[in-house]
Formats: C-alpha cells, structure tokens, sequence
C-alpha cells in the first residue's frame, strides 16, 4: 500500500507540474484522500469516509501551507504544489503502522452516498453550464483577489482566502482564468456539503436512517 500511495502522490504532482488541465482537482482528491488516510489511520472509520472527504482534506493542507509560506513572505508559485506532495510522503514512506491495512469493501450505504456524490456534484457543475462568472454577492472582489495571488504570488487580503488560493493555483497548473476556477471550486463545494452533515447527523443521532433522510434533499439542492 505505500508503494501504490507513492506512486498516486507522485503522479499527481507530476501532472500538475506539467500542466495538465484540470489536473488541480485530481491532485487534490488524491493528497487529500491519502492524507485522511495517514492521519485517521488507527481509527474505526469505513473507506468511503476517506474517499468522500479526500477534496476538502487536500483543498485544506493546500491552503494551510500556500498561507503559511505567505506569512513567511514566500512568493507561492507551482512548485509550492511539490510541498504537500512531499510532506505526505515522507510520512506515509516513514510510518512504521500498518497504513495499509484498509479494508476496501463498501456496504450498500456506502454505495449510496457515492451515488448521491455523484449526482450532487453534477446537478451542481450541469447547473453552472454557461455561466462565466462565479454567482456570488461579490464576484468580482472574488476573482480579482484570486487574480492577484495568481500575478504577485503574494495573499494581501486575507478576507476568507481558500478559495483565492485555490482559484490561483488552479490557474497557475493549466492557465484556466480564476473566474472559471471561482465558480467550479464553489459549486464543487457546494456539491459535497451533504458529506460533513451526513456524518454529523449520524453521530448526533445515532442512527445512519435519519442522517440518510435529512441529507437526501441535500445531495440534490443547487445553491445560488
């Protein structure tokens, strides 16, 4: 298992060095995944716990560090994107636990919530078909900010910056305009918040039917 982890973090990073488009989300999905992984490894969590949260761990280390390197008065540019890849697997390659010992067999809840992942994101991504600019109260602060960090490197307004720093580095792997990446990023989110509530309510409640029930509308909202 960490043969095969290495191997994804390496070719991930590789392909948004190399500037495939659209390769940003992948590498994301994946560090994040992995990352879940590691850290929540010596818990009791299924699989798709792993999988279905992989976008919002790799869109947090990726911003942590961009934010970090900031404060530092460190220019981000691609190569920082090489920095978690990094990090990962120095722990992954250095962890003497049993990191892969996963048991990959999914219940059929678990096919459901994919099911409703899937059909979340692309009511979400379908619904945005045409639009050029990000549907939010202040699009064009969004994607000027965005911008900025693209041209300058540097984060001089720290006003919610995630989704700035994502958007620029989005346009930093393949030149896609942060605008494109403001609305995509945004509706992606949107896509897959039924996923925290989902697991919030079956832990408040016990019950995995209720938390089934209260995020079944969820998965198949657009917000605007």
């Amino acid at each position: 298992m960490k043969i095969t982890a290495s191997t994804f973090i390496i070719l991930v990073t590789l392909f948004v060095l190399a500037g495939i488009k659209h390769s940003i989300y992948l590498y994301l999905f994946v560090i994040g995944t992995l990352l879940s992984l590691f850290l929540l490894r010596t818990t009791k969590l299924v699989p798709a716990i792993h999988l279905l949260t992989g976008f919002f761990w790799g869109s947090a280390i990726l911003i942590l560090i961009a934010s970090l390197l900031s404060l530092a008065g460190v220019p981000l540019q691609r190569w920082v994107l090489i920095i978690p890849a990094v990090i990962l697997l120095c722990l992954i390659l250095t962890s003497k636990s049993n990191f892969g010992l996963v048991n990959w067999k999914f219940t059929v809840e678990e096919f459901i919530l994919f099911g409703f992942a899937i059909i979340s994101l692309i009511s979400h991504v379908a619904s945005m078909k045409g639009f050029i600019a990000p549907i939010l109260h202040d699009p064009i602060n969004h994607a000027t900010w965005a911008k900025q960090i693209f041209n300058t490197g540097r984060i001089d307004y720290f006003y919610s910056p995630g989704l700035h720093i994502l958007s620029a580095f989005g346009m930093m792997v393949d030149n896609v305009n942060v605008s494109t990446y403001i609305l995509r990023l945004t509706n992606l989110f949107n896509g897959l918040m039924f996923i925290p509530a989902y697991y919030f309510l079956k832990i408040q409640f016990n019950s995995k039917h209720i938390a089934m029930i209260s995020v079944h509308s969820c998965s198949y909202s657009v917000q605007y």
